[in-house]
């Protein structure tokens, strides 16, 4: 279970290195999402537009957008082949309790972004705006957060079928300076 732990957290502090690193970016990407959440719940009807289809493919194109973003950059350094992604399915199954233990603090990070924020901005607005500033933060804090771990979950996937060995599933820093 030690072990288990030393990869979850070696996985995270990647995620989170990156996500922090690259913050600008991620913010840039993430505003244009919690503009049509926001916009969609709290616009009123001038802006009710937003939250139909064209607003969440808007929303979904923007956050793919980003998922490919991150991983050109998070796995720049690998040499590896969509073969080499399908095929490394089985690290998930051979680090069950470095999986357990990644989600483990990401729900706890989800209740803090959900129970936390919701909370704090309750308090501030009334329920339509509040849900409408919750929707904004958390396209700027954890979802993009998510999609950045599990992309680190890959990259540890594919480090360890290149280096060949469990210890290997340990990331190292990922990405080129961007």
């Amino acid at each position: 279970m030690t072990t288990g732990w030393i990869e979850a957290r070696a996985v995270l502090v990647a995620a989170l290195r990156f996500f922090v690193r690259h913050y600008p970016v991620v913010f840039a990407f993430g505003v244009l999402a919690s503009a049509q959440r926001f916009l969609a719940v709290g616009g009123g009807e001038g802006w009710a537009w937003t939250g139909g289809i064209a607003g969440e493919l808007f929303t979904n194109g923007i956050r793919l957008l980003f998922l490919v973003w991150v991983a050109r950059n998070m796995l720049r350094t690998l040499r590896s082949s969509w073969s080499d992604v399908r095929q490394s399915t089985g690290y998930i199954a051979d680090h069950r309790a470095a999986m357990l233990w990644n989600v483990v603090v990401l729900v706890a990070l989800t209740l803090v972004f959900k129970v936390g924020v919701d909370t704090w901005i309750a308090g501030l607005a009334e329920p339509q705006t509040a849900l409408a500033w919750t929707l904004a933060v958390k396209n700027v804090t954890i979802i993009p957060f998510m999609i950045v771990w599990a992309v680190a979950v890959v990259r540890a996937a594919l480090e360890e079928r290149a280096g060949g060995g469990r210890d290997a599933a340990v990331p190292h820093a990922p990405v080129a300076e961007t």
